[in-house]
């Protein structure tokens, strides 16, 4: 459950940050208008861009939590934690490709290599949003594990309540002598 968490996750990532899908797309049609109509589109994208990896990871905590209570949620959490070595991996991807854009243009090269290289850096935004996205929501799942138990205690006042019911029941108080 937690892998498949991880996935949606990167999915998401990539369809909010790579520039062949809608959102960035529509940060850059807002840039016609000036300054304020990005930094107002962009906070909105980035606001609506955390609902879906917050919703998978509550559902597979709740999920997990269900199935196999907090050793599920634990497993999840190594679930989605087993590929991040092939994420960070693709991490370092998106400096390199900034960087060979920034080497093509001091070298005064064709705009066509500018050109390739720009699409090689927005692709590297893309898998760098990724790699942050996946261990984030990761880590969050071993916090709901420790965090479980400790609200699944009966609260105190509660508690103290239904013992009072119990002893009713058990030993019921003597009958009151009526009035004189």
């Amino acid at each position: 459950m937690g892998l498949i968490a991880g996935v949606v996750i990167a999915l998401y990532t990539t369809y909010m940050t790579s520039y062949e899908d809608p959102p960035t797309r529509l940060i850059s049609e807002a840039s016609e208008y000036g300054t304020p109509p990005v930094i107002i589109k962009g906070l909105g994208l980035g606001m609506m861009s955390t609902s879906v990896p917050m919703i998978s990871v509550v559902v597979t905590i709740i999920v997990c939590n269900k199935l196999c209570g907090n050793y599920g949620v634990a497993i999840a959490a190594v679930g989605m934690l087993c590929t991040l070595g092939i994420t960070l991996a693709t991490d370092a991807y998106g400096p390199v490709a900034d960087n060979a854009g920034g080497l093509a243009e001091m070298a005064g090269l064709d705009p066509r290599v500018r050109n390739r290289t720009d699409k090689l850096d927005s692709l590297g935004n893309t898998t760098a949003a990724t790699a942050r996205g996946w261990p984030l929501a990761a880590r969050c799942s071993p916090l709901w594990a420790w965090w479980l138990p400790l609200w699944s205690r009966p609260c105190p006042m509660c508690t103290l309540a239904t013992a009072r019911r119990r002893r009713r029941r058990r030993c019921p108080a003597p009958p009151r002598a009526p009035p004189a």
